[in-house]
């Protein structure tokens, strides 16, 4: 007696869908920002069993936390300045939610050569069809309303960056992620970010980790994206920064002298 051979399974979707706006697609890898951090040879400083994840640059003058506490922002960058250089230190901080590619524009510039020509921050929102005030108060926001980046003047004195995504809901809002870019910040810097969150392209994410509150905004595509080839490209990211290892950070802007009588 012989037994017929058993069906063939069906081919199973992928559980990955490429998601748009990208930045409503949730906060993907982790790996997608630390690894070529670690790769370029900023160091694990983290204290042990502890969640909280601290890597500094090879001279200490530049911090990244990822920190899970719900009550702390998620990555915090931190720039110290080095006595007598007249240079400022800065500091950065994202929420949780915010898109690891988003994230990287930024983290990538740290590790990259300052650019000789430097664009404005809200150069790239404009290119990508953003409403965008480049005059007087300094904002933009996208053409889904969902965005908004702001930064205020006052007294000639430069404010921090802020960036807020959030979607409605009923008579209000829900904030999916926000960033802050505090004063002295590098422009160049900025600018990467800008760059990374006006670009239009797709972001891939399994079906199930795109942020609930944000569904309803959100157009998804089937993907042929895998697991494996998930890997594989952040493995290729570590190599790629490996190749530009550098030891010279970014300078942020020397502080100004106060004008006379001005209170800071």
């Amino acid at each position: 007696m012989t037994t017929a051979p058993a069906p063939a399974a069906a081919d199973t979707p992928s559980p990955y869908v490429e998601v748009t706006p990208r930045y409503l697609a949730g906060p993907g890898e982790a790996r997608y920002v630390i690894g070529p951090l670690s790769a370029v040879g900023w160091r694990n400083v983290s204290a042990p069993h502890s969640p909280v994840i601290r890597l500094i640059t090879p001279d200490g003058r530049v911090r990244l936390t990822v920190d899970p506490d719900p009550d702390q922002w998620f990555w915090r960058i931190h720039a110290q300045a080095v006595a007598g250089s007249g240079e400022a230190s800065w500091e950065v901080t994202f929420s949780a939610r915010v898109p690891a590619e988003i994230l990287a524009g930024f983290t990538n510039a740290l590790i990259l050569p300052e650019p000789a020509i430097q664009a404005r921050p809200l150069a790239p929102l404009a290119a990508g069809g953003w409403t965008v005030d480049d005059l007087g108060s300094h904002w933009a926001l996208s053409p889904d309303h969902a965005v908004s980046l702001t930064h205020a003047t006052v007294d000639d004195s430069t404010r921090p960056w802020f960036a807020q995504t959030s979607v409605p809901r009923g008579n209000g809002f829900d904030e999916v992620w926000a960033a802050r870019f505090g004063e002295h910040t590098p422009h160049y810097l900025i600018t990467a970010f800008t760059t990374a969150l006006a670009d239009t392209a797709p972001l891939v994410r399994h079906r199930s980790r795109t942020p609930p509150m944000a569904r309803s905004a959100l157009v998804t595509r089937p993907s042929d994206v895998t697991a494996d080839s998930i890997r594989e490209q952040l493995a290729s990211r570590e190599r790629a920064a490996r190749t530009i290892r550098r030891t010279r950070l970014p300078r942020s802007p020397a502080v100004p002298d106060p004008k006379p009588g001005r209170r800071r």
